[in-house]
């Protein structure tokens, strides 16, 4: 899987764009206020986005029988045309697969919002942020650099035992900390994905009592976790977040449940890091799990950490001169289909209409996540 942000016309992560440490790519899309996408629609006026010859499309009003829109966006636009990349990139190299995909992705990627704090550089040299991911999506440097890839090891995977951890949340320990051990022998290959399957149970049910009628009651529910990871060369980013300050009525549904639902007395889950790709998985992992209730509500059901697991996906790709043969062929249409090694034309384009660079641009060290609503 390959999880893609969205990027408005600004430069910056569009407004419902969901952030994490498992985000991988950002691809250009609509955000509230700005420029959407121009793409085809569905033929005629009664289905698909112009639905009312009245109503004329903003920017492409002269294009007859609404057969193309301008206010494309969303999910739906910019996890599809990373698809498309993807798509380009087999017809480069038929032998790409997801890892070698994300491989490639990590190299050709594009520095967006390079003041953001959200963005680190691991001690393997890779830029890498919750909200942007490796960066923006590069198209032609994507396809090209598929057709210098000489090999792709093998993937390993280094798995932990399950660690009993078996503490709970209090006033005077509102974070607890698991370490794991990879020995040296275990992890010849750089890292790529990291996986951290998590159990904390004995969470609050009651959102009665969880309230109190003002948000002062007693215990805690998932929502008030958050975790941090630091690796053995001392990458420290951030697993997961709580949601105890998102805004809004549907994130307060989103925190609190819908009518006649309620809250899981269990967390148990799988979370994903991208983080440290590239770093060595050898030495020793510090798992940082903290309760973000005010230290009065650490009474009764807070929570208790049961145990956790570690995963690490390893791996390595080596790149040479182009090795995919490049061939001219005639399409339906009589024309001359150019080389998959050759750029897609209107790459720069494209970044000079959104206002970005092409040039890629150093980021320096990195802050405390912005939080913002979700949608």
């Amino acid at each position: 899987m390959i999880t893609v942000a969205a990027l408005g016309s600004d430069g910056r992560f569009a407004d419902y764009s969901s952030y994490g440490a498992n985000v991988f790519v950002t691809a250009p899309s609509s955000s509230t206020g700005m420029f959407a996408i121009a793409t085809t629609d569905r033929s005629t006026f009664d289905r698909g986005y112009n639905l009312d010859p009245e109503d004329a499309d903003p920017f492409l009003a002269d294009v007859a029988d609404g057969d193309v829109t301008s206010t494309f966006g969303g999910t739906s636009s910019a996890a599809p045309l990373v698809s498309g990349i993807m798509a380009l990139g087999v017809e480069a190299n038929p032998a790409l697969d997801v890892r070698m995909a994300k491989h490639l992705l990590v190299r050709t990627s594009r520095i967006v919002d390079a003041g953001a704090p959200s963005w680190i550089v691991n001690t393997a040299g890779h830029a890498f942020s919750e909200d942007y991911g490796f960066g923006l999506v590069d198209a032609a440097a994507f396809t090209q650099a598929a057709t210098e890839v000489v090999s792709l090891s093998p993937l390993a995977t280094v798995a932990s035992p399950v660690i009993q951890v078996g503490s709970r949340f209090t006033r005077s320990q509102p974070t607890l900390t698991a370490t794991y051990t990879v020995p040296d022998t275990a992890a010849s290959a750089p890292l790529e994905s990291v996986r951290v399957r998590l159990n904390v149970g004995n969470l609050q049910t009651n959102l009665r009592v969880y309230r109190n009628g003002s948000g002062s009651g007693r215990g805690a529910i998932s929502g008030d976790l958050e975790a941090f990871v630091t690796s053995p060369s001392g990458t420290r980013h951030q697993l997961f977040s709580d949601d105890r300050f998102l805004v809004g009525t549907d994130s307060q549904r989103d925190r609190y449940g819908v009518p006649g639902a309620r809250p899981r007395a269990t967390l148990a889950w799988t979370f994903t890091s991208n983080a440290y790709w590239g770093e060595s998985a050898a030495g020793t992992w510090t798992i940082e799990v903290m309760n973000k209730v005010a230290p009065s509500q650490l009474v009764g059901r807070t929570g208790t950490w049961r145990n956790v697991s570690f995963e690490f996906d390893t791996g390595s790709i080596e790149f040479g001169a182009a090795r995919v043969a490049a061939s001219i062929e005639p399409s339906r249409e009589g024309r001359a289909r150019e080389p998959a090694s050759t750029a897609p034309v209107g790459v720069s384009s494209w970044l000079a209409a959104y206002g970005l660079t092409a040039d890629s641009r150093t980021i320096e060290g990195g802050g405390p996540r912005a939080r913002r609503g979700r949608a």
